[in-house]
């Protein structure tokens, strides 16, 4: 019998004591990204234009889907933690590959993209896999609000600790020591990664067993749907507002600041949502709250400053973190009815995993394309954040769908 560690915040919510430990691990983890990955992409942006980043996070997302499927074939070899060391030492190439190359950085954006699409992929496989082995039905909501209120607690301060040293320091000075915090949390992750617990799989990798479920299951089809089109929004809005705030005002502390307001806002929303959120009242909250973020982006066809900007990423960063939440908590739900999900977690995840990260690509070749063909006006990006978020509303409905298939099973 496991081990359960009463939760303070929440005394009628017991975890996992391998959850505990996953979790410290995805603070070090989060924290290091969370120091970087705004000043990756205006480091890139300062040396050439957005083109560059567009190749970089589309590589990213390009190359995630094979470093998944590898991570799970090697995860039947070995065990997730030894894939999340993959991980990390990929990540932190990447940081010293910025160190090292400086200004010539923009130059290697496809390479730096492929290492950081297969840390991603080696990363957020076993993050998912063993997010939902190590949680129940009692515990995933809490479980996965809990993630995003660590996430949301280092949003406070670390991109105000990153601004304020970019801003102090003298040209990319700035930026590298950034970087060099980043690889610190990374190797302090690696170490970290020695408490997980090593749940080694002896049967062979195979994906046909669970791309039929896919198949032939209606509430899977319906699953993989909302996964795709969720993916939208991760992939449209991934830092295209942050860089809109930087052509507004190029400094990188207030841009630093934007973030730390809004990671302020959503832990008050994750401690809402962590003592009312559950199986019953779900598809409510995901409902208000993307109606919420599309209302918000219908202001930016009027105008696209600073100040409405910011106020479009307070709404979506509160409201975006709940939806996404609550349709993670649903499908994990739909996962675990199937008998053999034990045996096959790690190819049901690779196929999830593929179609959320191709997803992904199109939104950022539909933004390359609006680049490089100068669509660059308020009303074709206000159009183009607007019908994101549209899609993310209407979902509302295929999640009452996936209820239904559910309650019928």
């Amino acid at each position: 019998m496991l081990e359960r560690v009463k939760c303070r915040m929440l005394p009628d919510v017991k975890f996992k004591s391998e959850f505990v430990a996953f979790m410290y691990l995805f603070a070090s983890f989060q924290g290091a990204l969370v120091f970087s990955s705004l000043f990756i992409n205006l480091f890139l942006l300062n040396g050439s234009d957005m083109s560059r980043i567009c190749i970089y996070n589309g590589t990213i997302w390009a190359v995630q889907p094979f470093a998944y499927f590898l991570c799970g074939y090697l995860s039947k070899k070995t065990n997730m933690p030894s894939q999340i060391r993959v991980s990390l030492i990929s990540i932190s190439l990447v940081y010293l590959s910025l160190i090292l190359l400086r200004e010539k950085a923009s130059d290697y954006a496809f390479l730096l993209g492929v290492f950081t699409g297969i840390s991603y992929g080696f990363y957020y496989l076993p993050h998912s896999y063993l997010m939902n082995e190590l949680n129940d039905r009692t515990t995933v909501d809490a479980g996965l609000n809990s993630i995003s209120l660590i996430g949301s607690v280092e949003g406070i301060l670390i991109p105000l600790i990153s601004g304020a040293i970019v801003t102090a320091m003298p040209g990319i000075s700035g930026y590298l020591t950034v970087f060099g915090f980043s690889f610190i949390l990374m190797l302090t992750a690696f170490v970290l990664s020695f408490r997980l617990p090593k749940n080694k799989h002896q049967s062979s990798y195979q994906i046909l067993p669970a791309l039929h479920q896919y198949v032939h299951e209606k509430s899977w089809r319906i699953m993989l749907i909302v996964d795709f089109l969720r993916a939208f929004r991760e992939g449209g809005l991934a830092f295209i507002i942050s860089i809109l705030m930087f052509v507004c005002v190029p400094n990188e502390l207030f841009v630093s600041m934007n973030s730390t307001i809004c990671s302020i806002a959503t832990i008050f929303a994750i401690f809402v949502a962590l003592k009312r959120l559950n199986a019953q009242n779900r598809l409510n909250y995901y409902f208000y709250c993307s109606f919420a973020v599309f209302l918000a982006s219908c202001i930016l066809f009027f105008h696209q400053g600073f100040v409405v900007l910011f106020l479009f990423s307070l709404v979506n960063a509160v409201c975006g973190n709940i939806t996404a939440n609550t349709s993670t908590a649903m499908e994990f739900d739909v996962l675990n009815q199937w008998y053999l999900i034990g045996e096959y977690r790690s190819e049901t995840f690779a196929l999830r995993e593929v179609v959320v990260c191709y997803s992904r690509v199109v939104m950022m070749i539909l933004l390359f394309l609006i680049e490089q063909q100068g669509l660059k006006s308020v009303f074709v990006i206000a159009l183009y954040i607007a019908g994101i978020c549209l899609v993310q509303f209407f979902l509302t409905f295929l999640l009452k769908l996936l209820q239904k298939e559910m309650d019928i099973e």
